[in-house]
């Protein structure tokens, strides 16, 4: 029979041969298993395909299946982003509110240090005043200016760090969606392996049912004919050279009768072989 290469689900080469059996060592080995049995045996003792068995298997699934696998793989990428599309979009829908609040932050921190300078202004004018320093001159504006810095310098750190975490969330927000989309992509691709390695094995298991039942029906089917043919020709043949009479003198020999010495000769002679063995007063062959 014919052998035939393939990837099992496992991502490992094997053989098979017309009739579903699978073999290794180059198709030399047999293994007793069938295809599906192999397939799960490979699945549960090695856990399915690595990633990069999955690219080399898509390419190689790509060539022979006449640029089905990118097919497949596509449609795999479109369902997978349909799927996450109601995620995709609540992500996308929280960037503006998010915005939103960051600027109203940004705004509260802005006022709020608007009103401690107003305050740290007053108090500073005040105690100038106290001091007898007119606002015209240096004095004044150098104590203005050291008041006003600490006041300056928390606001600025709270204006700057509200930014840097406004861009993180907003980055976070876009990573997100990001994965999501990368994912579709790269989940797809096993996923295109998968139904393409199901619809090939349907395949194959269909071909080889198909030469299955032609042997069966060319080759095994004749054979067992002649053989039961041949057999009972040869029963036909012995039970006529063992018996020597027709049906209706065997039939006769069944019919309950006085018994006869004539009778009792016929039925040794035809059944036993003219060796009939005597038991009391009646005889039997070999076997009774």
């Amino acid at each position: 029979m014919a052998i035939q290469k393939f990837l099992d689900s496992a991502g490992r080469e094997a053989y098979k041969n017309e009739m579903g059996q699978v073999f290794t060592e180059n198709g030399k080995k047999s293994t007793g298993y069938t295809v599906d049995a192999w397939n799960k045996r490979q699945l549960d003792r090695w856990g399915g395909q690595t990633q990069n068995q999955n690219n080399q298997q898509g390419i190689q699934l790509g060539s022979t299946q006449g640029g089905n696998f990118q097919n497949v793989l596509q449609s795999a990428i479109q369902a997978n982003q349909q799927a996450i599309q109601p995620a995709v979009q609540s992500l996308q829908a929280s960037v503006s509110p998010l915005q939103d609040r960051y600027k109203a932050l940004l705004e509260s921190i802005k006022g709020n240090q608007q009103t401690a300078t107003n305050r740290q202004t007053l108090a500073t004018s005040n105690e100038m005043g106290r001091r007898g320093i007119l606002p015209s001159s240096g004095l004044y504006e150098q104590q203005l200016t050291d008041a006003l810095q600490p006041v300056t310098s928390e606001y600025a750190g709270l204006t700057a760090s509200t930014g840097l975490q406004q861009e993180k969330d907003l980055s976070a927000i876009q990573n997100a969606i990001t994965q999501l989309q990368s994912g579709a992509s790269s989940q797809a691709i096993p996923q295109a392996l998968q139904i393409l390695n199901m619809q090939l094995q349907s395949q194959q298991n269909q071909q080889a049912q198909e030469q299955a039942n032609k042997v069966f029906s060319e080759v095994t089917l004749p054979g067992s004919r002649a053989s039961i043919a041949n057999i009972q020709s040869e029963i036909a043949k012995r039970g006529k050279e063992s018996a020597g009479i027709t049906a209706e003198q065997f039939l006769a020999l069944l019919t309950p009768k006085n018994t006869t010495n004539d009778q009792d000769s016929i039925f040794d002679s035809v059944l036993y072989g003219n060796q009939p063995i005597k038991y009391g007063t009646t005889k039997f062959g070999p076997g009774f």
